[in-house]
């Protein structure tokens, strides 16, 4: 399955308003489970985001997003289905 980064982010921001910015370190789309991801950068920590609060909430009922997985200090997976 391909999935295109800019999609996926347009939808996040159109369904919850929320401006994601690609890691530039992990640039590439991966596989976990079975399922696509990539990376995005929070503005806040992990520990303390109301972006990852969003973003998981988002997961739970949306087709397009399967999880939000932490991914590092401020950096977060978002799998796809």
């Amino acid at each position: 399955m391909t999935i295109n980064k800019s999609e996926v982010l347009a939808y996040i921001k159109d369904q919850i308003g929320i401006s994601l910015e690609l890691c530039d370190y992990f640039t590439e789309i991966k596989d976990f489970n079975g399922k696509p991801y990539f990376n995005v950068i929070l503005k806040d920590r992990v520990s303390e985001s109301q972006q990852l609060a969003k973003l998981e909430r988002l997961a739970l009922q949306s087709k397009v997003i399967s999880e939000i997985q932490p991914n590092g200090v401020c950096r977060v997976a978002i799998v796809c289905n």
